[in-house]
């Protein structure tokens, strides 16, 4: 019975201190960062069924559609990780041969390996990608 009580008294708290829920990171209210959450999805799914029309009308190959979306959504994944290293342009060329590995190795995954490989076979891919950023970086680990 003491945990619910002391639960209650810590909702208590939080909802007396309208700065802690009114407020995310940053100063941003909640409500701005769901409206930025939301239209961030929302440009995703139009970009992703506005590249796949344009891909239909231009006869664009689906293959290069994965290949490109795979390569971009490489950036999202792991380039916080590297944020600081962004500004080299070895880093640079880098990166970019990497994001076109990945895309090679996601659209190979799905043309020759079943299902159930793809995840420590991605997992090995990404490993490789960063064992070799640290490597020929000299990135700190954190």
């Amino acid at each position: 019975m003491r945990p619910q009580q002391d639960n209650v008294i810590h909702e208590e708290n939080e909802m007396s201190n309208p700065s802690h829920t009114m407020t995310g990171r940053g100063g941003r209210s909640r409500l701005w960062d769901r409206v930025l959450l939301f239209g961030t999805g929302l440009l995703v799914c139009i970009a992703g069924v506005g590249s796949g029309i344009l891909g239909e009308i231009y006869h664009v190959n689906s293959a290069w559609l994965f290949f490109a979306w795979n390569s971009i959504l490489l950036i999202p994944l792991v380039g916080g990780d590297f944020r600081s290293q962004l500004k080299r342009p070895s880093f640079i060329l880098f990166f970019f041969a990497w994001m076109i590995m990945h895309g090679l190795t996601v659209l190979g995954l799905m043309r020759w390996v079943d299902v159930l490989y793809w995840i420590p076979l991605l997992a090995v891919e990404l490993f490789i990608g960063y064992f070799a950023a640290y490597c020929l970086f000299d990135i700190p680990s954190e």
